[in-house]
């Protein structure tokens, strides 16, 4: 067991972002944190993955983000 942090930079060209998180064998990653970080590493948006390992942002005025999820195995 232990915390798996992934990081990713996006173009955001719609001002919204969807976010799924599946791990190895295909299952969801329900609940993990995300942290939405716009160019200057200003937090934009943060929250959890709902059942199906799934989150959609929308309203972003940054047309490229940081993400950053972290859950734990």
């Amino acid at each position: 067991d232990g915390v798996i942090l992934h990081h990713v930079k996006y173009l955001v060209p719609n001002n919204f972002i969807e976010i799924e998180l599946l791990d190895e064998d295909d299952v969801p990653e329900a609940g993990a944190s995300y942290q939405i970080l716009n160019k200057e590493g200003k937090m934009v948006a943060h929250g959890k993955l709902d059942e199906d390992g799934y989150a959609y942002i929308e309203g972003l005025e940054d047309t490229g983000v940081s993400v950053s999820i972290s859950s734990y195995k």
